[in-house]
């Protein structure tokens, strides 16, 4: 590994990258401590993350907090359309 990858793979079998698993965390954090989801999907991780009940909202969620970071180490702009 270097100091790019994170040194774990995801349910896809592809190695994860150190930003990839950052934005993945604080994404979930926020979106924990909004009170507004109560479920959380993301492309590249196996289970379905679930809000303390506390902080239960009406709304689930799907996404893929960092798309393209496959392309970061390649020195490619990166954009989302």
């Amino acid at each position: 590994m270097n100091a790019v990858f994170a040194g774990r793979t995801n349910v896809q079998g592809e190695y994860q990258k150190k930003l990839d698993v950052l934005s993945n965390e604080m994404f979930v954090n926020a979106l924990k401590a909004s009170g507004k989801f109560s479920f959380m999907v993301f492309e590249k991780v196996d289970d379905t993350v679930v809000a303390r009940e506390e902080l239960r909202g009406k709304y689930s969620i799907t996404f893929d907090p960092l798309y393209g970071s496959s392309n970061f180490d390649t020195s490619v702009n990166v954009t989302q359309k």
